[in-house]
């Protein structure tokens, strides 16, 4: 499964992601298994941690329909790609 950054900016396959988290600051963050660089990338920013921890949960649902459908071994769920909502779109 691919998630696509808020900004629309990046595209992030899941199977480099070590780990997501929600920063003080209310931001989603990916740490990646393996990079050259920081091995951080922000994907989505949010007005509380209520709302960031709902598209956590909601990351978590789109990743799980993936390993549980036929699809899986061509990455296809949908469209493929989780797209980060905006603020605006993450009521809680």
């Amino acid at each position: 499964m691919l998630i696509r950054s808020q900004d629309k900016k990046s595209l992030i396959n899941t199977n480099t992601i070590s780990q997501l988290y929600v920063d003080d600051d209310n931001t989603i963050t990916a740490d990646f298994n393996n990079s050259d660089d920081d091995g951080f990338e922000i994907i989505g920013e949010y007005s509380t941690e209520a709302k960031a921890i709902k598209v956590l949960d909601m990351i978590c649902d789109a990743y799980e329909l993936c390993e549980r459908t036929d699809y899986q071994n061509i990455g296809y769920v949908g469209n493929g790609v989780f797209q980060m909502p905006s603020d605006e779109e993450s009521e809680v």
